[in-house]
């Protein structure tokens, strides 16, 4: 068993190892292994979330339209019926508001992942604020380059930071909501 010293030298190591990885990156490795990496994982996650928020609100609102139909009815259990769709509907909509809240990550993810596509853009067609001084386009160079990985995982980490956010905000949440 690895003790806690054995798997910070681990990490450190493996850290290490991907500094030196990402330190002899080309634009091009650079562009395929991480930006178009994130944008794809972005959308996945965005369509993903998007499915799951449609799929709650579908079922909240047609269980929610089918109590007055069985209020109406005149059946065995029919009140019982429409006392059990009740609490779904209200259970549905409570899991997705406090719980699982996929119509919020949905939005961070489609948001970041076009926050990224535009650079990746902007980076390729030598746009602002990718072109030299003077205004003319020029072959990316190395400023240029680490400009662009640095505005780049900026977008990546305030995505990594809200996400957090939101995680801690609704855990507090509901710890509040408890007492």
């Amino acid at each position: 068993m690895l003790t806690a010293d054995n798997k910070l030298r681990q990490k450190l190591t493996q850290i290490r190892t991907d500094i030196k990885f990402y330190q002899q990156m080309t634009a091009e490795q650079y562009i395929n292994d991480r930006v178009l990496f994130k944008i794809r994982l972005y959308y996945f996650l965005g369509k993903r979330n998007k499915r799951w928020y449609n799929l709650i609100a579908i079922l909240s609102i047609l269980s929610g339209l089918m109590v007055p139909l069985f209020l109406n009815l005149d059946f065995a259990f029919s009140k019982e019926y429409a006392t059990a769709l009740t609490l779904i509907t209200g259970a549905l909509i409570s899991f997705e508001t406090v719980v699982f809240n996929f119509k919020e990550k949905f939005k961070s993810y489609k948001k970041t992942e076009d926050q990224l596509t535009n650079e990746l853009i902007l980076y390729q067609t030598n746009t602002e604020p990718y072109k030299n001084l003077n205004g003319v386009p020029v072959k990316p160079s190395d400023y240029l380059f680490t400009l662009f990985v640095s505005r780049v995982e900026s977008i990546i980490l305030k995505e990594r930071d809200d996400t957090i956010e939101k995680i801690t905000r609704l855990s507090l949440d509901q710890l509040k909501s408890s007492h």
